[in-house]
């Protein structure tokens, strides 16, 4: 594997710098592209943005043919083996064409002969950025044929810094729909369906919806917050040292996310993130927390089977544990002895590098996110 070197980690820097300096969605895009271009002397650049069903639109162009973007959306699109839409692994975060589809193949259809060639493009790497929910955008830098094509080291450093684009690109998005002060607390609403809490830096409320009063009052019955706590002690520490790592930086740190089982098998999902309320007068910086509560959690079963070897026995036992059961109850239920289910559960931990039950629930729910 190719190693990062000190003068990457300035690359990568500088360009998160770059992305979090601008809050207006098209600034910061053309900004992005310039920055790209320079980092890793592409000849081409295009900054597409996502809708909610992963297509493409909203092209931003950074040199190349300016008919090139509405080209691909009116008709190329559909060929395009990097193509979000067509369910490829997104998740990864940056893909080369030659990760997806051999060169000697990608070089003999329509769309590179056609539509590629004559910008001219040969070699593309691709940066997807995501929200923890959905696609937010695509990146794609090209080279010419002559050129070398991304390397590893180049994808690797496109990889650390993909994460701070998309956190830029989240706050972008929110922000340019807040234009006055009297909406920023109803437009942070409406764009979360969870619980939301504005914190200042002295994690003192300045904002909390109705579904996060909620959530407080679910952990207050269950002796979690005690008095006048609004959060439990690890979001808090959580929240500090996000706001400890922005006072030390001038990039703002990547949300924290959490999930933690509480009894009688309340899980919690916790996302904590700086955020601006940056108006005409006055730019603040706040903590927002959302908090979602999992429920019915779905056992990705082959995921199970695949990375950790368990076996279908044990998948059944790992979701009797995220229910709450004990052991006599498991036994009950699979009509085996409670010694069984023991060596079972024994058998789970080692296999999935936990020590106890809570732990095991926290990387069950982990995965199901």
């Amino acid at each position: 594997m190719q190693k990062v070197l000190s003068q990457d980690y300035k690359t990568i820097l500088h360009i998160a710098k770059v992305a979090q300096s601008n809050l207006e969605t098209s600034i910061l895009r053309k900004r992005v592209l310039e920055e790209l271009q320079k980092a890793f002397h592409a000849n081409i650049l295009t900054f597409f943005l996502a809708d909610s069903r992963s297509r493409l639109s909203s092209p931003v162009l950074k040199d190349g043919d300016p008919g090139i973007c509405q080209r691909y959306l009116d008709y190329y699109y559909q060929f395009d083996p990097m193509s979000p839409w067509k369910g490829i692994e997104v998740g990864r975060g940056v893909l080369r064409y030659n990760d997806i589809i051999p060169y000697s193949q990608f070089m003999r259809t329509e769309y590179y002969n056609d539509f590629l060639a004559p910008q001219p493009i040969h070699f593309g790497m691709f940066l997807y950025l995501s929200s923890p929910k959905e696609l937010l955008g695509r990146i794609s830098v090209f080279r010419p044929k002559g050129c070398e094509n991304f390397t590893e080291r180049e994808v690797m450093i496109a990889k650390l810094f993909v994460p701070y684009l998309s956190f830029a690109l989240e706050n972008s998005k929110l922000y340019s729909k807040m234009r006055e002060e009297r909406d920023f607390f109803r437009i942070i609403s409406e764009c979360f369906s969870n619980g939301i809490l504005i914190l200042d830096e002295k994690l003192r409320p300045v904002f909390i919806n109705q579904k996060a009063s909620e959530f407080i009052a679910i952990l207050k019955r269950i002796g979690i917050l005690i008095g006048e706590d609004l959060l439990p002690k690890e979001i808090k520490e959580d929240c500090l040292e996000l706001i400890g790592l922005f006072k030390r930086g001038e990039i703002i740190p990547l949300p924290k996310n959490r999930i933690i089982t509480y009894p009688r098998q309340h899980h919690f999902s916790f996302r904590s993130q700086i955020i601006h309320q940056n108006f005409h007068t006055e730019c603040r910086t706040l903590l927002m927390v959302t908090i979602e509560e999992l429920k019915g959690v779905k056992i990705d079963e082959k995921s199970l089977e695949k990375a950790y070897c368990l076996t279908q026995r044990e998948i059944e036992i790992v979701a009797w544990v995220v229910e709450g059961l004990k052991n006599s109850e498991i036994a009950d239920r699979l009509f085996i002895s409670e010694l069984t289910v023991k060596k079972h559960i024994q058998n789970i931990f080692e296999k999935m590098g936990v020590k106890n039950r809570t732990s095991l629930t926290r990387k069950i729910l982990s995965l199901s996110k």
